[in-house]
Parts: structure tokens; sequence; C-alpha cells
């Protein structure tokens, strides 16, 4: 999954995107997909309805995560993994740029430790 600005850099994902991996039965699809599988396959494996498996493929496939392997024909139609590596790195998004975060209730950031 490539996703690039007009000036060459990797462009930040998609918050949508990003949003399409909050189901954990995705994450479960992303590892059991592998090399290629249906949703009858995820079905049967997930203890799932292949209703279910088949609606969060799309959803996968529809950013981009994975992509249904061309040239089946038929009612089975087999997924695969659109691209083995994903980077999410924030700092890759943009060159130069430098990103703030916040530090998580009950942790002191090490800025705020350094008085």
């Amino acid at each position: 999954m490539t996703n690039e600005s007009a000036a060459g850099h990797p462009a930040a994902p998609d918050p949508r995107a990003l949003r399409a991996l909050a189901h954990p039965l995705r994450w479960q699809l992303i590892d059991l997909i592998g090399s290629e599988a249906t949703a009858t396959r995820c079905a049967e494996v997930l203890g799932e309805s292949v209703a279910s498996c088949s609606y969060h493929l799309g959803i996968l496939g529809k950013y981009g995560y994975i992509e249904l392997v061309p040239g089946q024909a038929g009612k089975e139609k087999p997924w695969r993994l659109a691209s083995r590596q994903q980077n999410l790195d924030r700092a890759t998004w943009i060159p130069g740029a430098r990103w703030r975060q916040r530090p998580r209730p009950g942790h002191s950031s090490i800025m705020s430790s350094r008085g």
C-alpha cells in the first residue's frame, strides 16, 4: 500500500483507511490471508459467518490492505495481501516534520520531567 504526495514523499495515511483497521476481526483476517484465502475459508478458520467475513474483507479491500486475486472466476473470490509492508510511522509522512506526542494520563513525559 503505497501512498505518496505530489512531491514524491510518503503522504499521511487516509484516516478512513486507518479506521478500517479498528475492527479486531479485520486484523485476524489480515493475519489469516497470508498468501490468499476466500471468505468461506476465513469463516471456517475464525468461526465467523461467511457474510461477516465477506463484508470485512470488502472493507479491507476498499482501503487497499488486500486485493482480489486476478483471473479467478466464480462465486468464491480469493483475496490476498496487497503488500506485506505497511509503514504507519508518522515521521515518514512529511520530511522534516516534528510531531509532538501527548503523554498518556498517569505517565509523565520526558520533556516535563526535565525541569
